[in-house]
């Protein structure tokens, strides 16, 4: 995935560091999800 980026940073973080990446992972897993969104991140935890 980072092959489509011009340039990319990739840093470490405690998943309770960074909550939002953490849902949309979890929810990505949970419905085994390959696709591209046009926002952001899913409706789903858009609150």
């Amino acid at each position: 995935m980072l092959d489509s980026f011009v340039s990319a940073k990739v840093k470490w973080v405690k998943r309770g560091c960074n909550k939002l990446a953490d849902s949309l992972c979890n929810w990505a897993l949970s419905k085994c999800c390959n696709l591209s969104f046009e926002i952001d991140y899913p409706s789903d935890i858009h609150n």
